[in-house]
């Protein structure tokens, strides 16, 4: 079949952007050696990008929200006495374990909500798991999350380890395994974190003296009365 003026431009230039040779018009011999190596040409000019896509890909994304899961269970990050959080005061980071065995804490932080109705939620976008997760487009690999929250004040924020220290709260989840899916076409819960709980965070320490205290208090009384 004849082509047509577009198709002649189209194939011309394919054959300039990737260098390839015209068989047409060559001996047999001469033809098959002309499709083979114009074939061995694309197949080298291909293969490094093929590569460079799966070197992207050796990595996994999650939805680092816990406001867009199904509920029950419960998703809400609470405070010591059980309330919602809220205020951009309290973070929340991802934690994940690579292909290593190496916990990870993901540069990215989120910041609670500050409106009553989402008290408990926060809202931190993508985050990219750097050798972990899904290796491939359509592969999934399982890996172990977990996020943990603390009140990084109003001066600073405080990382978590300085929080910690300056005896602010905070607490952590449960290690939880996220599987990234592969819906066709993709689902918009295909990289939400399904098994992600709620937790509750830990008290100050000067929360925990007096606890112990008024505890210390009443075994006395009752050792008192005995």
């Amino acid at each position: 079949m004849a082509e047509t003026p577009a198709l002649m431009v189209a194939s011309f230039e394919t054959k300039r952007i990737f260098g390839l040779s015209e068989c047409r018009g060559r001996s047999e011999r001469d033809a098959q050696n002309c499709r083979f190596m114009n074939a061995l040409a694309k197949l080298l000019l291909i293969a490094p990008i093929t590569l460079m896509v799966n070197d992207v890909r050796a990595q996994g994304v999650v939805n680092f929200r816990n406001n867009v899961m199904t509920d029950p269970p419960d998703r809400r990050v609470r405070d010591t006495d059980g309330t919602p959080l809220s205020g951009t005061n309290f973070i929340a980071q991802l934690l994940y374990q690579d292909r290593s065995g190496t916990w990870v804490a993901h540069p990215g932080i989120a910041q609670f909500s500050t409106s009553a109705a989402n008290a408990g939620f926060w809202s931190g976008g993508s985050r990219t798991l750097v050798n972990a997760g899904s290796p491939a487009l359509y592969q999934t690999e399982p890996v172990n999350l977990q996020v943990r929250v603390w009140d990084a004040g109003f001066g600073g924020p405080l990382t978590f380890d300085e929080a910690v220290a300056a005896g602010m709260r905070w607490g952590n989840s449960t290690i939880f395994v996220y599987i990234e899916e592969w819906d066709l076409p993709r689902g918009t819960d295909d990289t939400q974190m399904k098994d992600f709980l709620g937790f509750t965070l830990v008290p100050e320490p000067s929360t925990w003296a007096l606890l112990a205290l008024g505890a210390g208090g009443l075994l006395w009384r009752y050792r008192r009365s005995k």
